[in-house]
């Protein structure tokens, strides 16, 4: 003859294979009466029984009701039909056991062998793995991370156990299920990790050196030989889908890239500054005779370039600043045009309003006779130097730019013949007796 317990625990079953619900009035009114006859009391204390065991559950309409307020429930008559005891699946101690084996090869912790605490503690992981993915996850966003397939597989599969609640059975039912699909990802997930909390600040240090540090100057560096070959070496583990062994070599390559860069960059300096100097040692002799104020503005933009040429990283940059010491040579010959043609102004007012002064009549009494003066008198020579124009320094002859190659005209790219010759020296000398002729001074560029 079945026990109490027993009998109570195969009906909850039958019914539960059914998917019969059942209430606590029914359980009462079954077993007390014949064939079992047993008190209300005994049925009452049976079922408490199994559910501390942890092999029953009790719910109402509004949901399941924990332990701590279902005595309520049991001393009122009125909830007894409402009251639904429902039996809790439990995994044998076989089964058990080997869902905690699995979990220590993945998770790499020991894991209880009862039910209960091995699915609470699977809870407590699962929940530490979803915070450490969503962590990766964010960081996996700042550029080309590898280990984002991983990190999404990991997120599925922990959401698929997660949402299963507290329900132990399906939640060891279900991880046991994906073991397979566990092991893969804990093995990938290993590499993941380590990537994520020791390795990611080389991958910063990687993704800036390809993609910010050596940008501007990579096309000279690929002209190197060994810049090339670790650039490309760098490339390959940016681009490899698990670069997780291969990080290592990055610091090496990296250390590489920016002796040979500074070599380049330091030559390419040396021979801007040098260019630059001769353009401003040229321009010298020219704005000597201004005025203090007009030579600082003519002289100070080559400074500026001497200073941005060595504070410059960018061999591109270097070049263009270099190339516009041609530029600032060209603004300082049309300072020097514009103080000459002030000048010259100048010279010719001061020159009209001497000869107007020299043309007015001298101050003469009306009604009085005045013989002529003597050439030598005092009057006359206030009206001689009158007519006079103060002297002044030498006024700079304006410059005149030619360049050779634009007197070839858009006709002739090249000269090939005798007659090229002829007529491009007479194009030459006629330009340059032009603008002698016109009292300037010629400048060829």
């Amino acid at each position: 003859m079945l026990l109490p317990k027993r009998r109570l625990k195969l009906f909850l079953n039958v019914a539960d294979e059914k998917n019969q619900p059942v209430y606590l009035k029914e359980l009462l009114e079954r077993f007390s009466a014949r064939p079992f006859g047993w008190n209300r009391d005994e049925v009452m204390l049976q079922v408490t029984h199994l559910v501390l065991l942890g092999k029953a559950a009790l719910s109402t309409p509004n949901g399941d009701l924990p332990l701590k307020r279902s005595y309520e429930h049991f001393i009122s008559v009125r909830s007894h039909s409402t009251l639904r005891i429902r039996r809790v699946r439990q995994h044998s101690e076989q089964q058990v056991a080997k869902a905690a084996k699995l979990a220590k090869d993945i998770f790499n912790k020991p894991f209880e062998s009862s039910e209960k605490e091995l699915a609470n503690k699977l809870l407590d992981v699962l929940g530490e793995w979803q915070r450490l993915i969503k962590e990766f996850d964010f960081k996996a966003k700042d550029g080309n991370c590898p280990g984002k397939s991983t990190l999404l597989t990991g997120s599925r599969l922990i959401a698929s156990l997660l949402e299963l609640g507290n329900n132990s059975y399906a939640l060891i039912d279900g991880f046991c299920q994906q073991s397979k699909e566990w092991q893969d990802f804990a093995e990938d997930f290993e590499e993941v990790e380590e990537f994520f909390t020791r390795q990611f600040d080389i991958w910063q240090q990687l993704r800036r050196a390809l993609n910010d540090q050596f940008k501007s100057n990579r096309h000279a560096l690929e002209q190197n030989p060994e810049a090339a070959k670790a650039l490309a070496a760098l490339q390959a583990i940016y681009d490899d889908k698990s670069p997780y062994n291969k990080l290592r070599q990055v610091g090496s390559l990296i250390d590489q890239l920016i002796a040979i860069n500074l070599q380049l960059v330091e030559q390419k300096r040396t021979a801007a500054l040098e260019t630059i100097n001769a353009t401003q040692q040229g321009i010298a002799p020219l704005v000597a005779d201004l005025p203090a104020e007009l030579q600082n503005q003519a002289m100070r933009p080559f400074n500026l370039l001497k200073e941005r040429v060595s504070n410059s990283l960018s061999l591109h940059e270097i070049v263009s600043l270099q190339q516009e010491a041609d530029d600032e040579e060209d603004k300082v010959l049309e300072l020097i045009n514009r103080y000459s043609a002030e000048l010259q102004a100048r010279l010719e007012a001061e020159q009209a309003t001497a000869r107007k002064k020299a043309a007015e009549p001298p101050n003469s009494d009306v009604g009085t006779l005045r013989e002529p003066e003597p050439s030598g008198s005092s009057t006359t020579a206030a009206n001689n130097s009158a007519a006079t124009v103060v002297n002044h320094k030498p006024i700079p002859k304006p410059i005149e730019l030619v360049s050779p190659a634009e007197l070839l005209g858009a006709s002739h790219i090249f000269i090939e013949t005798e007659q090229d010759i002829d007529t491009y020296l007479a194009t030459l000398r006629s330009r340059l007796q032009q603008a002698i002729g016109q009292g300037k001074r010629v400048r060829i560029k």
